[in-house]
């Protein structure tokens, strides 16, 4: 699945700065398949959306709970019919409780590889996806993810 958790992971960098461009809270979700033929499929790519954009070409009106993963599930049309156990979910931010949750949820599905691309400006309850059976959390320090999140925090 390395693949797979590469994309997903620059597909959450892209993400966090397209927000970060648009003055809007920059953590983001993701989720990318493995195919059996070797390649892989993008399902989904999300973003925080509490802060909607300037321009108009959003349909999004400032979701309370609608966080980087929330909002990157939220936007999938059916969430049973992702192969989770060819996926991989990567997150910009290590999840708050809520998203840990909403995590645990897909693992009852067959998930089992996350990424977190930066938990040293937040650090999330990620002893919880640790403790769930089968489950592989990679643990990234991305140097330009964490200017972004100090950047943001300065806002």
């Amino acid at each position: 699945l390395a693949d797979a958790g590469l994309q997903a992971t620059q597909l959450v960098l892209e993400r966090v700065a397209e927000c970060d461009a648009e003055q809007r809270i920059p953590i983001a979700g993701s989720v990318v398949c493995r195919l059996p033929s070797g390649g892989s499929k993008v399902v989904v790519v999300g973003n925080n959306r509490r802060i909607p954009p300037l321009h108009g070409d959003c349909d999004c009106i400032g979701y309370p709970t609608d966080h980087g993963e929330t909002g990157a599930i939220r936007m999938l049309d059916d969430v049973a019919s992702v192969d989770w156990a060819n996926a991989v979910f990567a997150t910009s931010l290590s999840p708050c409780i809520m998203c840990t949750r909403c995590i645990e949820a897909l693992h009852a599905l067959g998930l089992r590889s996350v990424v977190i691309a930066e938990s040293s400006s937040f650090q999330g309850p990620e002893d919880r996806l640790d403790a769930l059976a089968g489950m592989t959390v990679v643990r990234l320090t991305q140097p330009t993810l964490v200017a972004t999140m100090r950047r943001f925090a300065r806002r």
